[in-house]
């Protein structure tokens, strides 16, 4: 959180003066507000009603939890209600998203096209097998036009992630338990089982291509490619590559990425820098430790020099 952003209001603790009692307004994270009446105003027993509400409403995401999940609240409903939370919750810690909010941007087109007037009570497997038999054969999108068939992995990935809708909000209390337990006995697609196409599988490029490229890049652009050759770190953790991340003071340099893929996870990223990628890292490193050592900025300039020079 910035330094310069307000915590979070609390919702106060207050005389209900028609009834005598203590209560507190809370948000339902929708729009609306309701008074959650406490007990006898001033007591110990009802500033501890207080305590409990309020954690349970924060612990909610600030809405009021449903006793009882509702039972006209359709899929494209849930979509909505769970799409604040996607885009509030995969976050990097810059506060810029991550590429999970793409992916279930995808993963949820296709059930709120084919399923979005369903109730969510009575969304099912067999709901959930229409919407992956969707995916399989590819459809037209009335807004979006044609989308094209998956392969079985990309398949399974986004029913995963439609599951995962369907977790939270039994968690949230707006879809009951049994749906979540249904949707859980559905198996992903098995190789050789199902009309889904197979992904031919990323393989590396050869390295006697890549240095056949490499004459015709820039120099920055020489060094970078260079650099992931010589350490296999990923093309995000290069660009982000700053001084202050990198652990100069051994015989081998090691570089831990402030941003990683595995970081929501707790996972540490440490990669060693060798003597050949020391030798590229060495011809980047400036005083401002906090600066990217490949600045988009840069590469524009050795554009602009060589467009000069031409």
């Amino acid at each position: 959180m910035s330094i310069h952003q307000r915590k979070p209001h609390v919702p106060s603790y207050r005389l209900h003066k028609q009834s005598g009692q203590a209560v507190v307004t809370l948000t339902d994270g929708y729009g609306g507000r309701r008074d959650v009446l406490l007990g006898k105003h001033g007591t110990k027993a009802s500033k501890a009603e207080y305590q409990r509400v309020v954690l349970e409403w924060e612990a909610s995401e600030r809405r009021l939890p449903q006793r009882q999940a509702p039972a006209d609240l359709t899929v494209a409903e849930l979509i909505e209600r769970y799409w604040k939370h996607v885009e509030s919750y995969y976050r990097r810690a810059d506060g810029t998203e991550t590429q999970e909010v793409t992916g279930m941007k995808y993963a949820l087109r296709p059930i709120k096209y084919l399923m979005g007037k369903v109730f969510a009570k009575d969304f099912g497997p067999s709901a959930l097998k229409a919407v992956r038999e969707l995916l399989i054969r590819g459809y037209e999108h009335p807004k979006f036009g044609p989308q094209a068939r998956l392969c079985r992995i990309e398949i399974n990935k986004r029913i995963k992630r439609i599951r995962r809708m369907f977790k939270w909000g039994v968690e949230n209390e707006i879809v009951i338990g049994a749906v979540l337990l249904a949707l859980q006995a559905v198996a992903p697609l098995k190789r050789g089982r199902t009309d889904a196409k197979e992904s031919p599988g990323v393989k590396p490029v050869a390295r006697a291509v890549v240095e056949d490229t490499l004459p015709l890049l820039r120099p920055i652009m020489q060094d970078m490619v260079l650099l992931q050759l010589e350490t296999g770190m990923r093309p995000g953790e290069l660009v982000a590559m700053r001084p202050i991340d990198i652990d100069t003071t051994g015989r081998v340099w090691l570089y831990r990425p402030s941003q990683h893929k595995t970081l929501h996870h707790g996972h540490d990223r440490t990669i060693a820098i060798g003597p050949k990628a020391m030798e590229i890292v060495a011809r980047h490193l400036t005083l401002d430790t906090q600066a990217p050592l490949f600045s988009p900025r840069m590469l524009m300039e050795e554009r602009k020099a060589a467009m000069r020079e031409r």
